[in-house]
């Protein structure tokens, strides 16, 4: 019984951990992208979050790498832009070219015929952005 309870305690916790993850390449000088000198790296940024009837958040990832917040809604552009803006001064680069992003949002229990997703209790939103950035050949990068 006891394990039950430790059960039933954990999983939605387990089930509302969000994050956010921010991931680099490291420098390279080829392949060149156009209008760039330099070395250039790749950065991806992903964050997501859970919420209910997709407008109440549950909890999300925030602007920092592995890091997250609950009910608290990031999982926007604005946020997404502010950690690649972050980032940028973090590298010590003001270059960025090629931004590209993604959002998705799915239901849970799009499965079920009581929860379809035209009804959507439980929702996983998730916005991902990537972006090229350069380093001056005379600078140093991380």
């Amino acid at each position: 019984m006891k394990n039950l309870i430790k059960i039933a305690i954990i999983l939605p916790l387990i089930l509302l951990a969000s994050c956010t993850s921010i991931s680099t390449t490291s420098p390279q000088e080829s392949p060149k992208i156009l209008g760039m000198d330099g070395q250039t790296k790749q950065i991806m940024i992903t964050n997501y979050g859970y919420y209910l009837f997709n407008c109440i958040p549950l909890a999300s990832g925030s602007n920092a790498d592995g890091s997250f917040e609950f009910f608290s809604d990031k999982v926007n552009l604005k946020d997404a832009m502010k950690s690649l803006n972050d980032e940028c001064q973090k590298l010590g680069t003001t270059q960025v070219s090629n931004v590209q992003t993604e959002k998705t949002s799915t239901c849970f229990f799009d499965w079920s015929p009581l929860f379809s997703s035209t009804f959507g209790i439980y929702w996983f939103k998730e916005i991902q952005l990537s972006a090229s950035i350069n380093f001056e050949k005379n600078s140093q990068s991380k």
